[in-house]
C-alpha cells in the first residue's frame, strides 16, 4: 500500500475517533520535517508521521534528520509525535500517551 492510501485510510479513522485532525500537505512551502497528520484531542497537540507500511522493518528508520528534529521538539513542548506504517500499533500508542496526561 503507498503512504498516501495510507494516510486517507488513517485520517478517515481518526476523524471518526474525534478531536480535530488534517493532513498536512507536502510543499515546499511548508515547514520541513513537520508530520503527515495533524491534530488536537482531548486537549493535545499531535502530529503523525506516516510511512508506507512495510516499507522498513521500523517505520521510523525511514525519517529524515528534520522529521526526527520536528518530533522532538513537539514532544519537547508537551506535544505527542508518533511515526508509524500501523494503524493498530499508530492508536495503540495514541491511546496510551492521551491516557499519560491529565489537562
Amino acid at each position: 500500500m503507498r503512504e498516501r492510501d495510507f494516510s486517507s485510510k488513517v485520517i478517515k479513522k481518526l476523524r471518526a475517533m474525534g478531536g480535530l485532525w488534517r493532513k498536512q500537505p507536502a510543499s515546499r512551502f511548508g515547514a520541513s520535517g513537520v508530520a503527515d497528520i495533524i491534530g488536537c484531542v482531548k486537549g493535545r497537540y499531535v502530529e503523525i508521521e506516516l510511512k508506507a507500511p512495510g516499507k522498513y522493518s521500523d517505520p521510523c528508520l525511514g525519517l529524515s534528520p528534520l522529521q526526527v528534529g520536528h518530533g522532538l521538539d513537539v514532544q519537547d513542548n508537551g506535544g505527542i509525535w508518533i511515526c508509524g506504517d500501523d494503524w493498530d500499533a499508530i492508536i495503540k500508542e495514541l491511546l496510551h500517551l492521551l491516557s499519560n496526561h491529565s489537562v
